[in-house]
């Protein structure tokens, strides 16, 4: 069940149906959550696109931007102009700010590399073992990214299923709009 619209009481009639009609387009056409899609919706009709107000809206746009979806339906991910991020390191550990600092220019193929993979499986979703296994991609590498897209609401739990070693792993999916 869709959650209710937002009903920003401070705005005029005319506000509130440019309110409704940029959101719809923003979480319709742009693919984004309706959480997102509102809260910029609500920041574009009152002229506060870039309102530091909006902070998890904020932490949010900083790590993606959702591309338009193809002929294939596929969606892509675009990162952000401005996403300059630092992959998590131990920061008390130079040898693991120094793997962080080197695998900053990749990080956004390979974030998208996890999403694809677990688009594809569709309802069935995917632990970390089997993106790490399907891949080849290192769980120190394949993890952060992971959890960047569950951070973007890109991807969700959606159980949990045993690994080869017999111990419950989450499996995630692709966040339905």
């Amino acid at each position: 069940m869709a959650a209710p619209l937002l009903q920003p009481p401070e705005l005029s009639p005319e506000q509130a149906h440019t309110f409704h009609e940029r959101a719809a387009i923003l979480e319709f056409d742009g693919k984004l959550p309706r959480e997102m899609a509102e809260a910029l919706a609500l920041a574009e009709v009152k002229g506060k696109r870039n309102d530091k107000s909006l902070p998890h809206l904020q932490k949010q746009l900083e790590l993606f931007t959702v591309g338009s979806q193809s002929m294939t339906g596929k969606l892509t991910l675009t990162p952000a102009l401005s996403y300059a991020p630092d992959p998590p390191a131990q920061r008390h550990s130079r040898t693991s700010v120094a793997a962080a600092e080197a695998i900053r220019p990749s990080t956004n193929r390979l974030r998208q590399r996890v999403f694809d993979y677990i688009e594809s499986r569709g309802a069935d979703g995917a632990t970390d073992q089997e993106c790490q296994k399907d891949l080849g991609m290192d769980e120190s590498t394949q993890r952060p990214r992971r959890w960047e897209l569950a951070q973007a609401r890109l991807i969700t739990q959606s159980g949990t299923r045993r690994t080869k070693s017999g111990r419950a792993a989450t499996v995630w999916v692709v966040y339905k709009r």
